[in-house]
């Protein structure tokens, strides 16, 4: 399936602080939130998609609720209470696979404040919201009593693999279509989640984040990564390492990269077998900062992941 479609889309920072540097699960530490609207018009042309999805990926689950759940849900994960919401699709049909996106938030925050952005500035209820199964989880606490998803990285994909098989049991799963979102410290789990799990993720998209762990990687899985020239709390230096490191890991051609919607994105070529599109734009708003998630990046990532 590809999308071309015109918005009119507000944006929105979640700050994290670059000079925080790195730990664990390469974090980055954050400052409070931060929000300015920066309205604008976006039209998204067809392009190439990524491939089609490895037989790990490909298996759909309909053993389902005939109406799903929709709001606040707790699991138990090694001992711990873990907490997300659940948005299906509307309308939504039991019979038919959905896309199924994890949105991981960004330092200090909580998966309700994604849930709650998740018209402008983030976009997922405009562009996701009659296609995807939303998950929006929460954090927990790092040793400063701060939301981080650099606490424990083998803890947070237990969660993530206990979200995936209950939301398997309520909707109708198109397992060849879970994608992992994520903004600041949350693009760097996303980060996370396509080298542990790039065996069961269709791709992943950070915005500005940075690498977590590149130990233990599964299967390439193709990768959409957005970061700003102009942030000021986590450095294009962290977003062009990022990059690099996933060119390199996904065998591309670093050389002449293609132009493709939206812009200023690029795709590189060569790519054996999952592609990365980079996406290193010039965005001034955000009070300032330059670190929030692009008016065009929703868009352009589902255009991107919603092939074949």
């Amino acid at each position: 399936m590809r999308l071309a479609l015109g918005l009119t889309i507000v944006a929105l920072g979640c700050a994290s602080a670059d000079s925080a540097g790195t730990t664990g699960a390469g974090s980055v530490d954050a400052a409070p939130d931060l929000a300015v609207a920066a309205p604008d018009v976006i039209a998204v042309a067809p392009r190439d998609t990524a491939p089609p999805p490895d037989a790990t990926r490909s298996a759909t689950a309909c053993n389902a609720m005939a109406t799903p759940p929709s709001g606040l849900q707790t699991i138990m994960v090694n001992g711990k209470s873990r907490s997300y919401i659940i948005r299906p699709p509307k309308p939504y049909d039991p019979t038919h696979p959905y896309a199924v996106v994890f949105a991981f938030h960004g330092y200090q925050q909580t998966g309700a404040f994604m849930d709650t952005n998740s018209g402008p500035p983030y976009n997922f209820k405009t562009v996701l919201g009659g296609v995807a199964t939303m998950l929006y989880p929460t954090a927990l606490p790092d040793k400063s009593g701060n939301n981080s998803w650099a606490r424990d990285i083998d803890d947070d994909l237990a969660f993530f693999d206990a979200m995936l098989a209950a939301t398997r049991s309520q909707v109708c799963v198109d397992a060849g279509h879970v994608l992992a979102f994520g903004h600041s410290n949350g693009a760097v789990f996303a980060n996370v989640i396509g080298c542990r799990r790039g065996n069961v993720v269709r791709g992943f998209a950070p915005v500005e984040g940075g690498l977590g762990t590149t130990t233990g990687c599964t299967a390439p899985a193709p990768a959409f990564l957005v970061h700003g020239d102009l942030d000021m709390l986590v450095s294009i230096g962290t977003g062009l390492k990022e990059r690099d490191y996933w060119v390199k890991a996904n065998g591309c051609n670093p050389q002449n990269p293609t132009p493709i919607a939206p812009a200023p994105c690029v795709q590189y070529q060569g790519c054996k077998p999952s592609p990365v599109v980079w996406c290193e734009h010039q965005e001034t708003a955000y009070n300032g900062t330059g670190h929030g998630w692009p008016p065009w990046a929703t868009m352009g990532m589902w255009t991107f992941f919603s092939g074949p």
